[in-house]
């Protein structure tokens, strides 16, 4: 995910170390080890977004290699 400029890995690491935090905003490396300023609120929201939508897809390519995938077809 991109945000002010830096690149930020949607994962549980993100997702706790924004929990932790309890300014408004701070500076955070981002995947290059680049600081970013980030506003913790907005980032957050952005993350959890972006991780609902990765599952999603995720899921449903899941599922849809799932049946394709029967041990009939093999």
């Amino acid at each position: 995910m991109t945000h002010r400029g830096g690149v930020f890995r949607v994962d549980t690491d993100l997702f706790v170390l924004l929990d932790l935090l309890e300014q408004d905003e701070m500076v955070i490396l981002d995947v290059y080890d680049t600081p970013v300023l980030v506003q913790i609120a907005e980032i957050r929201q952005l993350a959890k977004q972006r991780y609902a939508e990765l599952m999603n897809e995720w899921l449903a390519e899941w599922e849809r290699i799932k049946k394709t995938r029967r041990a009939e077809d093999v």
